[in-house]
């Protein structure tokens, strides 16, 4: 079921903004509005980003350091390392 979402203290430019990207990308405001809160509403926060990382450290043992990681890559040349 859909529901109405009403917005309250939004900035003047904002909705100016809005439009134009829905006027670029050949959409109606409305829609353009609705398909970007519902690509926000998929994604994970900060914090649910942080608690996903957080629980998967915790449950693999394996603790690599930044330098191992890095001598591997500088290694097999294909790392950040390429042009040290």
């Amino acid at each position: 079921m859909s529901k109405n979402i009403t917005i309250h203290d939004v900035p003047d430019e904002a909705p100016d903004r809005l439009a134009a990207r829905a006027a670029r990308s050949g959409q109606f405001l409305k829609s353009y509005r609705r398909t970007r809160l519902i690509e926000l509403s998929g994604c994970a926060d900060h914090n649910d980003l942080n608690r996903s990382i957080q629980e998967r450290k915790r449950a693999n043992a394996v603790r690599l350091g930044a330098g191992l990681i890095l001598g591997k890559l500088w290694r097999i040349g294909s790392g950040p390392c390429d042009e040290i």
